[in-house]
């Protein structure tokens, strides 16, 4: 941090282990002890974090959540997962600001929109939305491609048939067109799972990406 001042840590929020709130829906009886420990766990790691100007990015691609059952994880709990953080880390740190990937990979925007404008609207709880443009597993796309069109290969998984493009429409309609956005995975890798490339090749990838972020207004990238 002192070679970089100018650089702030994103620390990224999820309950992976036993008993995570993503296992269970608001039904389910222990779904309050739940969501208190829930609480208890985001209020411990901004204490450990501390003061100051921070990032959080709360549950990181909760498409990917699952219940004990193997069902996905129910939007109204990630929609409870995103004001109980806000609140609890706003209240250890007022200078915290707050980003969520509420794109619309598995067409859930307006769900997830729904269940917060219940209780405040969107931007009581979040200060900026996120995208994960992070290369694009089982085809080789470039970012043109993945952010615009989407991975329409037979391979690719329902949350990457999407391009992003589609979600900021989404949020423009939704009036939530004037909250920045920030690209928390982007680029290419060398050595991950698909499509490995070379250092030369990455670079082309982060330089063409970069622009085309920044034709979207996308202006903070990790």
């Amino acid at each position: 941090y002192e070679q970089y001042p100018d650089i702030v840590p994103l620390i990224i929020t999820g309950d992976y282990s036993a008993g995570a709130i993503s296992q269970y829906s608001r039904t389910d009886p222990e779904y309050p002890q739940a969501l208190e420990n829930y609480k208890k766990y985001v209020r411990t790691l901004a204490e450990k974090i501390g003061p100051g100007k921070k990032y959080y990015d709360i549950e990181n691609e909760w498409y990917l959540r699952k219940k004990a059952n193997g069902e996905a994880s129910d939007i109204e709990v990630f929609a409870d997962a995103i004001m109980a953080s806000s609140d609890v880390i706003r209240e250890v740190n007022p200078d915290a600001v707050i980003t969520v990937d509420i794109s619309d990979k598995e067409g859930w925007t307006d769900k997830v929109v729904e269940e917060l404008n219940k209780h405040g609207g969107v931007k009581k709880y979040i200060d900026v939305l996120n995208i994960h443009s992070y290369m694009a597993f089982h085809v080789a796309l470039w970012p043109e491609q993945y952010l615009e069109y989407g991975n329409q290969s037979d391979s690719a998984p329902a949350s990457h048939k999407k391009g992003y493009v589609s979600s900021f429409k989404l949020w423009e309609d939704a009036g939530l067109g004037d909250i920045p956005v920030w690209a928390t995975e982007y680029g290419h890798t060398t050595g991950y799972q698909y499509n490995n490339v070379d250092e030369k090749r990455k670079a082309d990838y982060y330089v063409r990406q970069t622009c085309l972020l920044d034709r979207y207004g996308v202006d903070i990238k990790y």
